[in-house]
């Protein structure tokens, strides 16, 4: 018994043993079985939880049972137990029942730990990096058992776990009311747009939150898991993004022009922009209808707008015209470009319409100025030519008409040698009426403005112009008294009558015609002055009309082209002389054709407020002096003409050849010398120089410019201070008396 007991303590040793070592439970069983064994000193024997045991018992068995901590059953042969004391088993057992209630309690310990180190790893590797912040709170005061870097850097501080909540947290925001709520309900809670102040310094931070209760393994609530999303950025962009927007609206509102995005093959777009509605006029939910573009656009460009147009032309730019609403057209360029995936398929069509009917005018405008300054260029250098004959023309028939008018002076008027000069003056006459005719077309004409009655300047020329058109023309006149008199050359007035009249006359052929002549008067507003190139007033009107063939566009064109005609003898300077004639009246002439119509041609001078004058009759005496008169001239032959005729007219004459030897001549006569003739274009020295040197010599020089020119030359030189008198080249004797006694009358 002794021995037995012995055993039974060493097994309740080694039992405590295997207890403090951590063994597990089914590891304190065995432990516990082998002891015994050991002690019994027998193999027949069964330890273990009550729960697991046999309902029936062997025969010959026995049992000793502990219920506290955890209940136990040792069964075995009664021989066996009959050997030891049962306390000393129950001791046993005892043991037994605590080792394994603290093994067991060790392993839940340690589960939950591992679960806890679980949960741990999880919140640092998963929702740590989240950039959605994440608090968990536990139990009832909501301590903190968790807060990711995102939370972290929201609310601008750390939150240690196990904290409270407390001032420095969102307190103030009502959040922690919702906890409660969210731990009294079971719900969760969504705040959304959440506004609240934190950090140090406080900063505005907007999120959306969201706020779930959390369970234990019972389903039990244990706490709560906030999750919040900063949308102050996402609003801040949004805000951004509505700002762009409404800024792009206010700049393609403001836009004068179209954006605008059709689909492919469609015939309608599918957005326009309000500027369409400025620029055009159309109300924005008619450009959604069916080919409604194509029936803005111009007749004129339709067929080229469509065909140049599509998707498969791919970016491109079109300039058409188009109807806007008012009825107006409306100059449009349309940058198209075409948007295309990744294949290369034309996905959308957009563009950009702009108004350019300013730049299109302007266009317009900027060729017809360049085509109207290579026509000037043109006409200045037919000018600058015509001028050049007519000149040198002019010095020839001076030398002709002067000598010839000398000649008729000694003749006696009824003979063959007198009329032989006779026609030999009129035939110098016709050839300077042709070098007037080219200094007209240049526009440089000698004007002698008076106000003149153009209706008595007709009746005067009737008989003229009737005997100057041939018998198969019929001249008519339409004279208005009422209209208006203008300011005009006399003579040159007549030579644009008697031109228009043989024009209009030559244009009948041999064919029966009437010509017309009228006079009326027409107010210009400003679009009929600027189609002629005047300005707006008050115009009289001379119209020349014939029933002849009329003309074609093409020689319309050019009729005042010099030397341009239609006639096999033809000069091609007489309209070329009107249009230079009435351009030096300030006023214009227009011409209107019809093919087997006839033509017309009106000529428009600025009416007059004043009264016309009346004519007085010339001079038939010749008109002589004394004196000594200086010739400057470089022509030789116009020097002795011109020193012949002074002679006969009883002037003493000294001659030079250019301004150098006429200035010589001038320092060595002064006192004798009356009168210079100088010539106004000379080698060396210039007429221009001469008279200058000459004025400064005398301020009281009396001086008479002789030109083949005229005296818009002169005025253009500015020479008409100090000078008394102008002959213009060719003279006659008559002429040159007259133009030197007035010159020796004035004082």
């Amino acid at each position: 018994m002794q021995r037995g007991v012995e055993s039974l303590g060493a097994a309740v040793t080694r039992i405590a043993a295997a207890i403090g070592q951590g063994a597990d439970g089914a590891q304190l069983l065995g432990e516990a079985t082998d002891a015994l064994r050991l002690a019994l000193g027998s193999e027949q024997l069964w330890v273990g939880l009550a729960a697991d045991a046999d309902p029936g018992l062997p025969p010959d068995w026995v049992e000793l049972s502990v219920d506290a901590p955890v209940a136990l059953l040792v069964r075995a042969r009664w021989a066996a137990l009959g050997a030891v004391d049962e306390g000393s088993v129950r001791t046993f057992l005892s043991v037994l029942s605590l080792g394994l209630h603290d093994a067991a309690r060790t392993a839940i310990l340690d589960e939950a730990r591992a679960r806890a180190e679980s949960a741990q790893n999880f919140f640092r590797e998963v929702i740590d990096p989240m950039p959605l912040a994440v608090v968990v709170r536990a139990g009832p005061l909501q301590r903190v058992a968790f807060a990711n870097e995102a939370a972290r850097r929201m609310l601008g501080r750390s939150l240690q776990v196990g904290s409270l909540r407390d001032q420095a947290d969102v307190a103030e925001s009502g959040v922690y009311r919702t906890y409660d709520e969210v731990l009294r309900t079971g719900r969760a809670v969504r705040l959304p747009g959440l506004s609240v102040r934190l950090g140090d310094p406080p900063r505005l931070v907007v999120a959306d939150v969201t706020i779930i209760p959390t369970h234990d393994q019972e389903g039990t609530i244990d706490g709560t898991a906030l999750f919040a999303h900063d949308v102050g950025e996402q609003q801040r962009l949004k805000r951004d993004s509505a700002a762009v927007e409404d800024r792009q609206n206010q700049i393609l509102a403001s836009l004068h022009g179209i954006v605008w995005e059709a689909e492919p093959g469609r015939s309608a777009w599918t957005y326009v922009s309000e500027g369409a509605v400025g620029l055009l006029g159309y109300p924005i939910e008619r450009w959604a209808e069916p080919a409604f573009w194509r029936t803005v656009l111009h007749e004129d460009d339709r067929e080229r707008v469509v065909a140049e147009s599509g998707a498969e032309r791919g970016d491109h730019d079109l300039e058409y015209r188009a109807y806007a609403a008012d009825g107006r057209v409306v100059w449009l360029h349309d940058s198209v470009r075409a948007v295309r995936d990744d294949a290369g398929r034309v996905q959308v069509l957009r563009g950009v319409i702009l108004d350019i009917t300013m730049r299109r005018e302007a266009e317009i405008e900027r060729g017809r100025i360049q085509g109207e300054m290579v026509e000037f260029q043109k006409l200045e250098s037919l000018g600058v030519m015509a001028v050049g004959i007519a000149h040198d023309f002019n010095n020839l028939l001076t030398v002709i008409l002067g000598n010839a008018s000398l000649v008729a002076m000694r003749l006696p008027e009824h003979g063959g040698a007198r009329s032989a000069i006779d026609d030999l003056i009129s035939n110098a006459h016709r050839a300077a009426d042709l070098t007037r005719q080219l200094l007209a077309y240049s526009g440089r004409v000698q004007l002698t403005m008076e106000t003149l009655d153009l209706g008595a300047v007709l009746r005067e020329l009737w008989g003229l112009v009737s005997a100057a058109l041939p018998k198969s023309a019929t001249l008519e006149l339409d004279i208005n008294p009422m209209v208006p008199a203008v300011e005009g050359d006399r003579a040159q007035l007549q030579q644009v009558i008697m031109n228009l009249a043989s024009n209009a006359a030559e244009a009948l052929g041999n064919r029966t015609g009437e010509v017309r002549i009228a006079n009326s008067f027409q107010s210009l507003d400003v679009d009929s002055a600027a189609a002629l190139k005047l300005t707006p007033g008050a115009y009289v009107v001379l119209s020349v009309t014939d029933d002849g063939p009329g003309m074609s566009e093409a020689p319309r064109r050019r009729i005042f082209d010099p030397f341009f005609t239609t006639k096999e003898t033809g000069r091609g300077l007489g309209l070329a002389a009107v249009h230079g004639i009435i351009r030096a009246h300030r006023g214009a002439v227009d011409v209107v054709s019809v093919e087997g119509e006839g033509s017309a041609v009106h000529v428009y001078l600025p009416a007059s407020t004043a009264r016309a004058q009346s004519r007085v009759e010339l001079a038939t005496e010749l008109r002589v002096g004394t004196g000594l008169v200086l010739i400057i001239d470089d022509e030789a032959a116009v020097r002795s003409t011109a020193r012949a005729m002074l002679e006969a007219l009883g002037y003493d004459v000294l001659e030079a050849e250019d301004g150098r030897t006429g200035l010589f001549s001038f320092d060595r006569h002064r006192a004798a010398i009356r009168l210079v003739l100088l010539d106004m274009t000379m080698p060396i020295m210039t007429g221009e120089e001469v008279y200058r040197a000459l004025r400064l010599r005398d301020r009281d020089v009396r001086i008479v410019l002789s030109s083949g020119y005229s005296l818009v030359d002169a005025r253009r030189r500015r020479l008409l201070d100090g000078i008394v008198g102008f002959l213009q080249k060719p003279y006659t004797v008559r002429q040159l008396s007259e133009t030197v006694a007035k010159a020796l009358e004035k004082p």
